[in-house]
């Protein structure tokens, strides 16, 4: 996917299990925080995004079978960041 240039690009992952770790963009492992619980997070991936250009976006988890049930790339002007 294309991306136009913005302030910051988070990347958010619903899932039906609390297992899923993180996301590879470009490449680059973001992962949550461990200890983190829970079926949702948000990851903030803005210095991986390249802008303008195709992107790669994998989610990761462990080793069982898990069902997505939204991953979506949210973008966010200047003092609007979440």
């Amino acid at each position: 996917m294309k991306i136009a240039e913005r302030s910051g690009s988070v990347v958010h992952v619903e899932a039906t299990d609390p297992s899923l770790h993180g996301v590879i963009v470009n490449g680059t492992a973001v992962v949550r925080e461990p200890g983190f619980i829970g079926t949702d997070f948000d990851l903030n991936v803005t210095p991986y995004v390249k802008f303008g250009q195709e992107n790669e976006i994998i989610v990761i988890g462990g080793a069982s079978r898990h069902t997505v049930k939204d991953v979506s790339l949210n973008f966010y002007e200047k003092r609007v960041y979440p």
